[in-house]
């Protein structure tokens, strides 16, 4: 059992060391409250070269992302391009149940050299405990620049 009575933030991180593939489920967590997402960190340790990585943040098997584009990572870039400053990337406010998976796919790699090591890092908030005040409409923010 968790005791995760007086925890208001909840850091997730995932991640897929080494030279990337594309695969699904690279790697994934459970979520041990209710809660929202309020950040995401993407990170790659060394850029890949020729085309975008592109990955993808699952709620329970499906994108939480509302647009096409997801966390892209262009040319010789180590931190994303896409929804670097877009908060709109996601339909806000992202809520997660307790016992929810939360996970990543890599939907493609870099056609040239692939990346080495991929690192995502998600906030989320527990919703409705501790004095903690659910707000309408919020919006995950901090792409890359959290």
């Amino acid at each position: 059992m968790i005791d995760a009575r007086r925890q208001s933030d909840y850091i997730v991180h995932l991640r897929a060391p080494g030279t990337q593939t594309a695969a699904t489920n690279k790697d994934f967590g459970i979520l041990p409250f209710a809660c929202e997402l309020i950040g995401i960190i993407a990170r790659l340790g060394t850029a890949g070269t020729t085309g975008s990585q592109i990955c993808d943040v699952n709620k329970n098997g499906t994108t939480i992302f509302a647009k096409a584009a997801k966390i892209t990572f262009a040319t010789t870039v180590a931190t994303p391009t896409a929804f670097a400053s877009d908060e709109t990337a996601v339909s806000a406010p992202v809520q997660f149940a307790e016992g929810d998976n939360i996970s990543f796919d890599v939907d493609s790699i870099h056609s040239g050299t692939a990346a080495i090591n991929f690192s995502l890092v998600l906030h989320f908030r527990r919703i409705g405990v501790g004095g903690l005040k659910k707000v309408a409409n919020a919006q995950v923010s901090g792409f890359g620049t959290y």
